[in-house]
């Protein structure tokens, strides 16, 4: 009997359908469970990675706009460079042209303080005090007396340089027969 009971069932027992696909089932749920998470893991993976990739792009974009900032003001730099060096050739121009206007001030200014000890002079010469004429000459020896105008035909004058020397000679004419 107990080959019999051996025999009938073949010595491996078949699993009933039903059994099987219930052992299959969780497998299965098994494998879909795996798939939806490295499926999330991916979607999650993907998400960060355009997050890194649009903060990097962020980041890049500040430093292109420092760049172009800094590119702007190098040039406006080098515009303002360009434009204090033409101003301190202008204004080393107008210097000069202030130095020479000064010294044509200064000149004039002399010519005037001579022409009035010229005018002095005379008059002190027309009243005949020798005494006055010899202290104005002194004022007037030097650098006055060359500042005076010289002679210029464009007058039919005595030029006050020449009306000097005339009137210095007289005075010293006078004061040598004075004295002797």
């Amino acid at each position: 009997m107990k080959f019999e009971k051996r025999s009938e069932g073949g010595g491996a027992e078949e699993v009933p359908q039903e059994s099987r696909a219930g052992k299959q089932k969780p497998v299965f749920i098994y494998i879909l469970i795996l798939f939806t998470v490295a499926f999330a893991l991916i979607l999650l993976s993907f998400v960060m990675h355009q997050r890194s990739n649009q903060q990097v792009l962020g980041e890049l974009k500040d430093n292109v706009n420092a760049l172009e900032e800094l590119q702007d003001t190098m040039d406006e730099n080098l515009e303002l460079k360009k434009e204090l060096s033409d101003t301190q050739e202008e204004a080393q121009k107008l210097q000069e042209q202030l130095d020479e206007t000064q010294e044509e001030t200064q000149a004039l200014d002399q010519q005037s303080q001579a022409l009035l000890l010229l005018y002095q002079l005379q008059q002190e010469y027309a009243s005949q005090d020798l005494e006055a004429c010899q202290k104005t000459l002194q004022k007037l020896d030097g650098d006055l007396a060359a500042a005076l105008p010289g002679d210029d035909l464009s007058y039919n004058v005595v030029s006050p340089a020449r009306r000097y020397q005339q009137i210095k000679e007289a005075v010293e004419a006078q004061l040598s027969d004075s004295n002797s």
